[in-house]
């Protein structure tokens, strides 16, 4: 076999092989998630407060979250924005009323609890941290501020 027919039968094979990983992503803060596997299943959820990666379900404790704007602190998420697998409604909880959105501001996105027709008192009773419900594109979302 030749150099260029075994390029040219190995290139699909090394695509697939990249679009199938389930690791996480170089991207502009280093927390794009590719894949729907839980690094830690029964860890926190969107949202939760945590100080390590292994308080989140997909290994991500963001310090500079959308939803904790202008506040200290770090929750857990995941980039919605890495293409199939990276929805954020895979990760809905219906018996427990919750619901993920992917919430985006400039050319950031992630996953955040979804509050729209519930209102603050929703957010609070999800997460103390995130008691506000705030307009995030065409929904809602719990934040740490009030809406400006």
């Amino acid at each position: 076999m030749t150099t260029t027919r075994r390029a040219q039968w190995l290139l699909p094979l090394v695509c697939l092989a990249l679009l199938s990983c389930e690791s996480t992503l170089p991207d502009s803060t280093g927390e794009c998630t590719k894949s729907t596997s839980k690094s830690y299943p029964t860890a926190g959820v969107h949202g939760s407060a945590c100080t390590a990666a292994s308080q989140c379900q997909y290994g991500v404790c963001s310090p500079n979250s959308i939803q904790m704007s202008g506040v200290s602190g770090s929750i857990c998420t995941k980039d919605c924005s890495c293409g199939p697998g990276s929805q954020c409604s895979a990760d809905d909880d219906p018996a427990n009323g919750l619901a993920f959105v992917c919430a985006k501001v400039a050319a950031r996105s992630e996953c955040a609890l979804s509050c729209t027709n519930k209102g603050d008192a929703f957010c609070a009773s999800k997460h103390s941290h995130l008691p506000y419900c705030v307009p995030n594109g065409a929904g809602k979302i719990c934040a740490a501020q009030p809406a400006s």
